[in-house]
């Protein structure tokens, strides 16, 4: 609910985001909250957020081994 003080209404977003952060799990490489991505790796009870698992990705065309 927004009030006449934008500054109150954004210190009250902030602390509700926060919150949000803080109740998600939380990646196992980078410490920080899975909450504002949309998907999460999960291997063996071991958490990993959407950045680290696309920074520890390598494509390749061609899989001969």
């Amino acid at each position: 609910m927004l009030t006449d003080d934008p500054i109150l209404d954004e210190d009250r977003r902030q602390a509700e985001w926060d919150a949000k952060c803080a109740a998600a799990p939380r990646c196992c490489h980078c410490n920080c909250s899975i909450y504002p991505h949309d998907t999460y790796l999960e291997i063996d009870d071991m958490i990993y957020c959407e950045p680290c698992v696309a920074y520890g990705t390598r494509y390749t065309d061609n899989l001969e081994v």
